[in-house]
């Protein structure tokens, strides 16, 4: 796992052992505690994740305005901590990783999260609904 991952990701962990199951409560608790704590480097990891994970959502459903947000990335760390994800998961490609996937898919499917893998980035109508409460209301 690259670096600033792990704060994101312990925070993760930690919350399924304090009962939160589904993966995109998981991931919505650890983006508010990275981003809350102290720490610059946990804020980082909890901001890149929560991006990302926003990225992955933008991407399906709107293409070109994930085009227009991730060239405003250009030049900054997000874009080189991203390029050493791709080269650190690029190691993993191939059918391995694609069984991997399947198995945790069903797994969670088989315990209640219908959703599958698809449920991490479900963490994104959470964020979008804190953000807008945060903010007063429906913008």
């Amino acid at each position: 796992m690259v670096d600033y991952n792990i704060p994101f990701t312990a925070c993760h962990e930690l919350s399924h052992l304090k009962s939160f199951m589904q993966e995109q409560e998981a991931n919505f608790i650890a983006f508010l505690a990275s981003t809350s704590y102290e720490d610059p480097e946990f804020q980082y990891s909890g901001y890149l994740l929560g991006w990302i994970y926003c990225m992955n959502v933008l991407y399906d459903a709107d293409y070109e305005s994930w085009q227009e947000v991730r060239e405003g990335l250009a030049g900054c760390r997000g874009t080189r901590s991203l390029k050493k994800t791709m080269g650190f998961w690029a190691r993993y490609d191939g059918r391995v990783a694609e069984v991997a996937d399947q198995v945790n898919d069903r797994y969670l499917q088989a315990n209640g999260q219908e959703e599958g893998v698809k449920s991490y980035d479900r963490m994104v109508d959470l964020l979008v609904s804190y953000r807008k409460t945060e903010q007063g209301g429906s913008r």
